[in-house]
This record gives structure tokens, C-alpha cells and sequence, in this order.
């Protein structure tokens, strides 16, 4: 369903933002405590890809 068509009422079950600090200050909390991917690969597992991605920086001349 495309955003603008939206019911105003829809309330997402997840991928929603932080609604006001304290959601923030929470998620941050939850965030600390997450594995680096260096430890992620040290239990033998495979980290997220995408935050293993190297940034590419074009020549534009």
C-alpha cells in the first residue's frame, strides 16, 4: 500500500520510529548490547552483510 494512501490510523507491528526519547534512550540501551561483527564471526557465524559492505568512492574526474 503506498504511503499516501494509508489509513491514518495503521499502526505498523514493527520498522516504526522511536514515537519519543525514552523509546530512544531504550533502543540505544538494546543497541549496546548487540555483538560487533568482529564477535559475530568469532562464534562462527556470518555478520549482516550489509554493514560489512566497504563504502565505494567514485572518481568523478
Amino acid at each position: 500500500m503506498l504511503k499516501n494512501k494509508m489509513d491514518k490510523s495503521f499502526n505498523p507491528k514493527n520498522s516504526s520510529m522511536a514515537r519519543n526519547f525514552t523509546e530512544i534512550t531504550q533502543l540505544g540501551k538494546q543497541m549496546e548490547n548487540l555483538p560487533t561483527n568482529t564477535e559475530v564471526k568469532e562464534d562462527g557465524k556470518i555478520p549482516d552483510p550489509i554493514q560489512e559492505k566497504e563504502k565505494v568512492i567514485e572518481n568523478k574526474y
